[in-house]
């Protein structure tokens, strides 16, 4: 079959130079980028200097159209993470409002080299240009890539090496123990550098401290500090148990403090962690002036650590959901079996249509006569009856002296056992004399020869000595400690006694039971034993 004639259809060009002209002159959207970093800016690369230039530069130029300046103050270029108007630029180019940015260099824009290649790819698949006026690089150029990805590597070379500078610099004053730190509640950085107390925030802590100590739960201080209308340190007068925590337990609030919490743990993310070890730590005592005394803070830590140990655990000692810390009740978590050490629990009995409340243990309660053959059940009316009876008849007319004076005598014995004949100085002084001695032998050793066997023997009884009297100084610091903490005591119960008077046998008051009792020991239905904080026993009949 014969093939058919080609035939060729011409398509007529429709290009027109006037077109073309009018498309190339279209105006650009033309937006700005600029950051600044820290407070040691020079002015012409200030926050509101380069806003100004920016918005100047691009209004005056006929060919652009301003498309806005997006700034960021005080943030780090290392990562866009909270840079909150650049990530809004970028969203504004990828949606096609923005055909160029313009930024004053590599650095201004990204010192994380990923980043600045990252983005710079994004924007130039949207046709979207970037251009670097320090170094005169234009991103839809494309033999500009290799040197931008060189120049931003520099950028985040030099970033490392700031942060490397930054570390070096805390850790010099971490060494003098400077805090870095500016703001805390109950503190204010004075211009000198020193820590100075808010004293209104300081009553605040005192309040929470007593509060705690008197038995509050953490939800209840918050809920003090609410009604009372006292704000935060960010100004809310919304509190959180967590906020109240860490103020109790931060070491500045009894005039310590320890630096280097945490750190940074990359320079490019600024991501900082918890210091578990990874890095060192610095301690300074006596850093500032303290808002509670340390024995007081040291009460709170142990407090605590007791409320701390009444977990949730369903234990064979019978710490179950109901065994956790409560500040309503005096009685939970220092009422004990004798039996099987579980504690006691608050429980309601309804017979013939009325309402009882015992306290029962747990392990009696939950698992029956398995764990626990022979605990007797305790009417709470009763109990509370006899401890106050107790305490009352102890501390009326003539035995009320003889009570307190009991007292007393129980923490200034225990303060005298701990207490010692050597002082820490006194110590010291021996151990610089031993030392003058260790040095004499040493010389004499050296200059003689036939003894060096009768000098051996010498220094190393020197030796033994200077560790035994170092062993001793230790000893004694935390018998100091201990020392501080009874003579504390020794006020508070006196105090205590001293405001509830003789209304301590007419109504069970919590807050007294709690300062005063340590633990109280369910010996029988007919029998309760009261170990009071100073070390004193009581035996209570019921």
């Amino acid at each position: 079959m014969p093939r058919a004639e080609r035939i060729v259809e011409v398509i007529p060009a429709t290009w027109n130079p006037a077109d073309e002209s009018v498309r190339e002159i279209r105006k650009l959207r033309v937006a700005a980028y600029c950051r600044v970093s820290t407070e040691l800016e020079q002015q012409q690369s200030s926050y509101d200097i380069q806003i100004e230039y920016y918005t100047r530069h691009i209004m005056q130029n006929p060919n652009w159209i301003f498309a806005g300046v997006f700034a960021d103050d005080g943030r780090s270029a290392t990562n866009t993470f909270r840079r909150d108007d650049f990530n809004q630029l970028m969203n504004q180019c990828m949606k096609g409002k923005v055909d160029m940015v313009i930024t004053k260099s590599i650095s201004r824009f990204a010192r994380n080299t990923v980043d600045c290649i990252s983005w710079v790819r994004k924007l130039r698949e949207k046709n979207v240009a970037v251009y670097f006026e320090k170094e005169n690089l234009n991103t839809l150029d494309d033999s500009t890539e290799m040197i931008l990805t060189i120049l931003s590597s520099q950028a985040q070379e030099e970033s490392r090496a700031i942060s490397t500078n930054v570390k070096w610099g805390y850790a010099r004053k971490f060494e003098k123990g400077e805090s870095t730190r500016q703001r805390s509640y109950g503190f204010r950085k004075a211009p000198t550098g020193e820590m100075c107390i808010v004293e209104e925030e300081a009553a605040v802590i005192r309040n929470m401290a007593r509060w705690f100590l008197d038995g509050d739960s953490l939800e209840r201080i918050k809920h003090r500090l609410e009604d009372a209308g006292i704000e935060t340190t960010t100004g809310k007068r919304t509190w959180s148990t967590g906020t109240i925590y860490n103020i109790l337990t931060n070491e500045k609030i009894m005039g310590d403090v320890l630096l280097q919490k945490t750190f940074t743990a990359d320079y490019l993310t600024k991501r900082r962690v918890k210091n578990s070890g990874q890095q060192k730590q610095y301690y300074v005592k006596n850093h500032h002036e303290a808002i509670i005394p340390k024995t007081v803070y040291y009460k709170i830590q142990e407090e605590i650590a007791r409320r701390s140990s009444l977990k949730k655990a369903g234990t064979r000692k019978g710490k179950t959901a109901q065994g956790v810390y409560s500040s309503k009740y005096a009685l939970t978590g220092i009422m004990v079996c004798n039996e099987c050490g579980a504690h006691y629990r608050r429980t309601t009995w309804a017979k013939n249509g009325k309402k009882v409340i015992v306290w029962r243990c747990i392990n009696r309660l939950e698992h029956g006569t398995k764990r626990c053959h022979e605990s007797p059940t305790l009417k709470e009316e009763v109990i509370q009856e006899a401890i106050m009876g107790k305490l009352h008849s102890l501390s009326i007319d003539q035995e009320e002296e003889n009570f307190l004076n009991g007292v007393k005598e129980d923490i200034l014995r225990a303060a005298k056992v701990v207490g010692g004949a050597c002082t820490e100085e006194e110590i010291d002084k021996t151990i610089e004399e031993l030392r003058d001695q260790l040095m004499d032998y040493v010389g004499m050793a050296a200059r003689e020869h036939g003894g060096e066997n009768w000098y051996s023997d010498r220094m190393r009884k020197l030796g033994l000595q200077i560790s035994e009297l170092k062993r001793r100084r230790e000893s004694i610091r935390e018998q100091e400690k201990i020392r501080d903490e009874y003579e504390y005591l020794d006020q508070e119960i006196s105090r205590i006694i001293g405001e509830t008077g003789g209304a301590t046998g007419a109504e069970f008051d919590n807050i007294f039971i709690r300062q005063i009792v340590r633990e109280i020991r369910v010996i029988s239905k007919n029998k309760l034993q009261i170990q009071l904080r100073t070390g004193m026993v009581l035996d209570v009949n019921l």
